[in-house]
């Protein structure tokens, strides 16, 4: 630990702590936490501390030197410090940071999340419900902690969610995650949005149950042949019927 002044401090005691403690519960994936008390006169003297990480712990986890942050609890919140790699070797790695104060310390392993946004259908009726979901999202050290959705002009939280969007068109869903550490990343999914049918208005033609109306059919040939030869026959009976009545009346025939 290097004070950014030159006056007398007094005894500065390191401690480790359980990462897994309620009380503490650092953002990312915890490398080691450690608390570093000091005198009460110099809780809030700015310094330089040196954090020490065995290349073992880096392999435990997985993370690459330039992954790894130093952050201080704050009265119940993690404040990150301004970080470097000071020095790298075989055995590990040894870190800078510049902090305000002294309390509880964490170096910890932080990643941006990767969103991922999916609706169901991707295609919905004018006033049907579509279901939003983030859940494909990732964190490679840390665990997201919000999901915020955007939606013509609508905004919605939560995992997943569901709209319901009354005007057609297409639309960009937005979901934006942000991880424990303050980290945040956004991705979109297409939405669209067509009109609906509404079946059995009249304006169609159709019946109450939606079916088509049937129209009569129309005569065919044959039976229009077959009409007229009906009237014709009936014409020529009545033409004899006329000249027998004729006959009948002529006394000279």
């Amino acid at each position: 630990i290097a004070f950014d002044s030159t006056d007398q401090v007094g005894e500065v005691a390191v401690s480790d702590v359980d990462p897994a403690s309620a009380d503490v519960n650092p953002p990312g994936a915890a490398v080691t936490v450690q608390e570093i008390s000091v005198p009460d006169d110099a809780t809030d003297r700015s310094a330089t501390i040196e954090f020490g990480v065995s290349a073992d712990r880096l392999d435990a986890i997985g993370a690459e030197p330039s992954e790894l942050t130093a952050v201080r609890l704050n009265e119940g919140e993690w404040e990150t410090l301004d970080t470097t790699v000071a020095a790298e070797t075989a055995d590990g790695v040894t870190l800078e940071a510049e902090t305000p104060g002294f309390s509880v310390f964490a170096v910890n392993a932080v990643s941006e999340p990767e969103a991922a946004a999916a609706v169901d259908p991707g295609t919905v009726s004018a006033g049907d419900e579509v279901t939003l979901d983030g859940s494909g999202s990732t964190d490679e050290y840390g665990e997201i902690v919000a999901y915020d959705w955007s939606v013509a002009g609508e905004s919605l939280s939560g995992e997943t969610a569901t709209a319901t969007i009354d005007e057609t068109g297409e639309y960009a869903v937005e979901l934006t995650v942000t991880n424990d550490a303050g980290e945040t990343d956004t991705a979109t999914a297409d939405l669209v949005v067509e009109s609906g049918t509404d079946a059995g208005d009249g304006t169609d033609g159709g019946t109450d149950d939606g079916e088509p109306t049937e129209e009569p059919a129309g005569l065919g040939l044959p039976a229009i042949g077959g009409l007229i030869a009906l009237v014709v026959v009936a014409a020529a009976a009545v033409a004899v019927r006329r000249r027998r009545r004729s006959n009948d009346k002529n006394p000279f025939r």
